[in-house]
């Protein structure tokens, strides 16, 4: 899933237009970026211990900039790409992406503002 994910954001023009080529599952030092890591997985089982339906796994997606509203417009710009439809850039079939929740945060070694999106997709 975490390619899946790489080729939705940089696939993205507006995206990729706001942080360049700053979009990783690594921490960056630089700004403004985009990173992504996987927090959990699953998948539900049948009583003979099977799986059943769609797999799911969750991702926070974070935001890092030098100000609040940039963070907030990229934060939308990623929200805008996680939208559907994408199956048609990606090679697993994504049924659902829900966006969970969303964090703000401001740190001041270094000054940066992040914005975590909490992802859950539904997928093969």
């Amino acid at each position: 899933m975490e390619k899946q994910l790489s080729k939705i954001l940089t696939s993205h023009n507006g995206l990729v237009a706001a942080v360049g080529p700053n979009i990783s599952p690594i921490k960056r030092d630089n700004y403004p970026c985009v990173t992504y890591e996987k927090t959990s997985g699953s998948q539900e089982i049948d009583m003979s211990g099977a799986p059943r339906g769609p797999k799911q796994t969750t991702y926070n997606i974070t935001v890092r900039t030098k100000s609040y509203k940039s963070s907030k417009d990229i934060a939308e710009l990623v929200v805008e790409a996680i939208t559907p439809p994408f199956n048609y850039i990606t090679d697993k079939k994504i049924y659902l992406a829900v966006l969970e929740n969303e964090t703000e945060e401001q740190l001041f070694e270094p000054d940066i503002t992040e914005v975590i999106l909490e992802y859950t997709f539904y997928h093969d």
